[in-house]
């Protein structure tokens, strides 16, 4: 793994780490007055930072195979349609090919956020076993 993968994904779980802390903190963790209310708070809390940040990544995932492309063309063209006449400024009309061809050059990593939220499900999942079992 590369360097610079490696501070990505160690970024996503701390900050996964810390919202999770948040969360449980927020929930009332600390009050809880027997095991399985903690272990019910614990794995709300991470199914909670999972889903939002797997969920992140596959709305990125689908930002880089252009899905939203279609609609965020129209807009800015709309928008230019406003504005560009108002302010006298010369802005270059691109058509819809160019405008896709630019935004698939820019894509984003999305793999990090997919696989620390898919690991705080997992996690979610294994609090629930002992909440149950114990």
């Amino acid at each position: 793994m590369k360097k610079g993968n490696r501070r990505k994904y160690f970024i996503t779980m701390l900050t996964a780490v810390i919202f999770t802390a948040v969360i449980c903190m927020i929930r009332g963790i600390f009050l809880a007055q027997d095991f399985q209310t903690v272990m019910r708070h614990i794995s709300d809390a991470f199914f909670i930072v999972g889903v939002v940040y797997a969920g992140i990544g596959l709305l990125i995932y689908a930002l880089n195979e252009g899905i939203f492309n279609a609609m965020a063309f129209g807009l800015k063209t709309l928008a230019h349609t406003f504005t560009a006449h108002r302010k006298g400024a010369k802005i270059r009309e691109e058509n819809f090919y160019e405008y896709n061809k630019r935004m698939q050059e820019k894509k984003r990593s999305f793999r990090h956020l997919v696989v620390v939220g898919a690991g705080a499900i997992i996690i979610s999942v294994i609090f629930v076993l002992i909440y149950m079992f114990l």
